[in-house]
């Protein structure tokens, strides 16, 4: 009988554990993002007096695995007559993005803000000039929204990869900051300065270089535990790992995104000038 009851426990642990890992890889990874392109869409229904700004990107604007910048936009601009639209999708590259396009067209927005190239620039050997690949479709893609869409258009710079602002590889995304920057001059659409915005901080701030850019799979298991199942901000995990900015050196802390948020917003409001 007691050897049933230490079975029975056991197992109700397991199934305990894995319900629990279940719930918090949903909210890291599977979670659509609130306000989301799809469910726009599927609203069949736009407010006319409001301006829809369609951000679109990768993991830093879909906001489970990073801290959430368009649900900052939206707090403080909701009531200026803004809409935001979170088209961000984890693990995209502007290859994806390319490939989703139609739906951000379909919204018919009023501004669009691109951040993406994180996942295309990652795995870049620092030598490498840049691959065909990503400016090719960064051209596609500014190309289309031109001709298709009415939106105004801003393009944010890739955030650094890591906190240590000096290693090869941040040297090599700030290389092809200066290619966006030169596609987004030719499409019309602003080039919005948060690498540098980062950057400035890293120097300001750090009292030791980072460490160089590594993404390991155990962090951020432990990030989105501590997130959704402790409750933690994002900027108390960026501070168990020793970074400023960044929780993982690649998602952006709570601090991270309010800069994202003050570049976008000075841009908006910019307009109304």
């Amino acid at each position: 009988m007691r050897r049933r009851t230490v079975v029975w426990s056991i197992v109700a642990a397991v199934a305990v554990g894995l319900a629990i890992s279940g719930t918090v890889a949903y909210q890291a990874l599977l979670r659509p993002p609130d306000s989301s392109l799809r469910e726009f869409l599927d609203q069949n229904h736009r407010d006319p007096a409001a301006q829809v700004v369609v951000v679109a990107g990768d993991s830093l604007t879909h906001g489970t695995l990073s801290a959430d910048f368009v649900a900052m936009l939206k707090n403080d601009l909701d009531s200026k007559g803004y809409e935001f639209v979170n088209a961000g999708a984890n693990g995209n590259t502007v290859a994806d993005l390319l490939g989703r396009l139609d739906d951000i067209v379909d919204a018919k927005p009023d501004q669009v803000v691109l951040l993406i190239g994180a996942n295309d620039l990652r795995i870049l050997d620092p030598d490498e000039k840049t691959p065909a690949v990503f400016r090719a479709g960064l051209d596609r893609v500014l190309g289309r929204l031109r001709a298709e869409t009415k939106a105004r258009l801003a393009v944010l710079s890739v955030p650094p990869l890591g906190e240590d602002s000096d290693s090869a590889l941040n040297q090599a995304v700030v290389r092809h900051n200066k290619v966006l920057a030169d596609i987004a001059k030719k499409h019309g659409a602003a080039y919005l300065p948060l690498n540098e915005r980062l950057t400035e901080i890293l120097r300001a701030e750090r009292t030791q270089p980072g460490e160089p850019y590594q993404l390991r799979f155990s962090v951020l298991v432990g990030n989105a535990f501590r997130r959704y199942l402790l409750r933690q901000s994002w900027d108390e995990i960026a501070a168990q790992h020793s970074l400023l900015v960044l929780t993982d050196n690649i998602h952006l802390s709570d601090r991270g995104a309010r800069v994202v948020g003050d570049l976008v917003t000075d841009w908006l409001l910019a307009k109304e000038e």
